[in-house]
């Protein structure tokens, strides 16, 4: 049982870490876009990681990276 809750806290950090790199990395987002996208999944990490991946694969043609 304590496994799988560290792989699932493991998992967590990950997602949380991919969604704050991945806003980062966006080119289409200004400053404050990309402050206010982190203040979110920071404060409210599942909402703000849900609407994040939501919003992202709504938009396909905006999340490619720019490199």
């Amino acid at each position: 049982m304590t496994l799988l809750i560290i792989a699932a806290v493991a998992a967590w950090i990950l997602a949380w870490f991919v969604g704050a790199v991945s806003v980062l990395r966006r080119g289409d987002l200004g400053v404050g876009g990309k402050v206010l996208w982190l203040v979110l999944l920071f404060v409210l990490p599942l909402v703000g990681l849900l609407v994040f991946y939501l919003w992202q694969a709504a938009n396909p043609d905006r999340s490619r990276p720019d490199w």
